[in-house]
């Protein structure tokens, strides 16, 4: 499934901090943050990630490594 939603970076700790407030896992957290997901819970924590200092993606097109 692909969405549109763009990465959010967050300080080393903080998908530890969010996975324990959200009570989900932190692969969870990882998902919602990379944009893999789009459920209510994942747009939750994307909001709770950009209002604890979350910085999003504005790089336009794919966000991958010309490399890999």
């Amino acid at each position: 499934m692909s969405t549109n939603l763009r990465k959010i970076f967050v300080e080393h700790g903080m998908v530890t901090r969010i996975a324990q407030r959200m009570n989900v896992s932190r692969n969870t957290v990882r998902n919602s943050l990379l944009g893999k997901t789009a459920t209510k819970k994942a747009l939750s924590i994307r909001r709770m990630a950009l209002e604890n200092g979350g910085i999003e993606d504005l790089r336009l097109g794919q966000s991958r490594s010309m490399f890999e």
